[in-house]
């Protein structure tokens, strides 16, 4: 057999992979009865059959099971061999005779000893190697698999599970997660890590900790992006089902937490400071678009855009989208109701929201210059007559080209442009900016339980929002001697 191989070998072979893999980790499955016939499945496609009359006299001897179980091993290697180049493969099977037998790649029995060498020779021209470990017992056929291995099977049910688990966490946050573990995978093999026999790295408190210095040293990352890096490594584990060292909730990562703290002393302090967009900020912005900058339509967007964001105390990303518009969670026509003395600004999805049950932000007329009611009514007029047969599902704020408002390359580069025009440092502010200049303004106007109702806060955090400037506080010590 060597012989003829060897005359035919193009003396090329490529390096197995460093890890194995388990059969039924890539889809393949083998068995075989004794009285029906024997069948393999790998990926989609599958064989079965009875057995052959001219393999009666070897059936009926001693060594029948052995035969039958490798019989349907070579069949798959037979038909599928070529899909398994470079693989360190790992066949189960539950007759002890047969791992043996693989195992030492030989066989007293000539008959079972003629299918060793097929699947041998299968293996050298296909460039993948094989073993055997024993199942077990054959005496309860449904635990020949592991319980995940068996519910996995379950095609639909399974994609199920994992459509659940991608929406459990934001579509953003899933993106920094993925973006933590990918620079912890990249940390390791930039280390000479290689992790064998599993397709998660290894996880330890010495290796997070040095991951996070190296993510502080040399990436210049601040402490609330390396913790939500290991938030994510940590969601990674947990969405793959694999134990870590986060699995033990009693256990924990003191040194981890110390380090954290070390990090927060020596990064360096951000001196940019976000400014608020105030009332005043908001007139002057809204004059401008009226005397005609960009197209009619775009002075109109973004008037209407700016007011209800301010009036709204909404976030930047809860009016525009970053790069496509889903009808599921960004702001639809059919969200926006229009009534006698007011508009209703229904939310679908907020941070605050991560269950998606939605909030009705009512924005009433104010009777000023600048009312969130009238910008709105002069937008949608303007929308409908441009946009005719627009549908209820379609984006509400949408640019000229029809496609959702977007946040950073339309919106607050226009706002910035805008700001820039008017002597503004426009480099101070951004789209959280008409949050903080609604939550400013409220500040010295409103009891603090209508700012927090009206900004949708849970907690105190709203007062991080409110922006004192220094006449004030001059005012307040001056009533101290009054």
């Amino acid at each position: 057999m060597w012989y003829i191989f060897l005359k035919q070998w193009n003396c090329v072979s490529f390096f197995y992979d460093t890890f194995t893999t388990n059969a039924a980790d890539f889809e393949l499955y083998t068995d075989a009865a004794s009285t029906l016939g024997f069948g393999g499945y790998f990926k989609g496609h599958w064989f079965c059959s009875s057995w052959p009359p001219e393999l009666q006299n070897i059936l009926d001897s001693d060594m029948s099971m052995a035969f039958r179980e490798l019989y349907p091993i070579v069949v798959a290697a037979v038909l599928w061999g070529k899909h398994w180049t470079r693989k360190r493969i790992v066949f189960h099977c539950d007759n002890e005779s047969t791992v043996n037998i693989i195992n030492k790649g030989r066989s007293k029995v000539q008959d079972i000893m003629k299918l060793m060498r097929k699947l041998t020779w299968l293996a050298a021209i296909n460039n993948f190697t094989f073993s055997n470990v024993p199942e077990r017992s054959a005496g309860s056929r449904c635990t020949s698999h592991d319980l995940s291995a068996l519910l996995t099977r379950n095609v639909e049910l399974t994609n199920s599970v994992s459509c659940l688990l991608k929406t459990s966490i934001a579509p953003r946050t899933r993106t920094q997660y993925e973006c933590g573990y990918s620079a912890y995978a990249t940390f390791l093999r930039m280390t000479g890590v290689i992790w064998l026999n599993s397709d998660m790295p290894p996880l330890t408190e010495e290796s997070l900790i040095h991951f996070a210095t190296h993510c502080f040293k040399n990436l210049h990352l601040k402490c609330s992006t390396i913790k939500m890096y290991i938030c994510g490594i940590r969601y990674k584990y947990l969405e793959n089902g694999k134990t870590s060292i986060f699995s033990d909730s009693s256990d924990k990562l003191y040194r981890l937490d110390a380090l954290y703290r070390g990090i927060k002393k020596n990064e360096k302090k951000s001196t940019k400071p976000r400014l608020p967009i105030t009332f005043t900020i908001l007139k002057d912005i809204c004059q401008f678009l009226r005397k005609g900058y960009y197209t009619p339509y775009v002075d109109i967007l973004l008037e209407a855009a700016c007011v209800t964001a301010y009036f709204g105390f909404l976030r930047c990303g809860e009016f525009t989208v970053l790069h496509s518009f889903d009808s599921e969670c960004n702001v639809s026509i059919e969200d926006i109701r229009f009534l006698k003395d007011k508009v209703t600004f229904h939310l679908k999805a907020s941070k605050t929201d991560p269950f998606r049950e939605g909030v009705d932000i009512h924005l009433f007329a104010s009777g000023a210059s600048v009312c969130p009611v009238l910008s709105l009514e002069r937008y949608m007029d303007y929308r409908t007559r441009k946009f005719k047969d627009s549908k209820s599902q379609d984006a509400f704020f949408v640019m000229e080209n029809r496609k959702a408002l977007t946040r950073r390359n339309y919106f607050i580069s226009s706002l910035k442009n805008i700001l820039a025009v008017l002597g503004y440092n426009s480099d101070l502010y951004n789209g959280h900016s008409f949050r903080i200049g609604a939550s400013t303004t409220a500040g010295s106007k409103i009891e603090d339980h209508l700012i927090q109702t009206l900004g949708r806060w849970s907690s105190q955090c709203y007062t991080r929002y409110i922006r004192t400037s220094l006449s004030t506080i001059q005012q307040a010590q001056q009533a101290l001697v009054e």
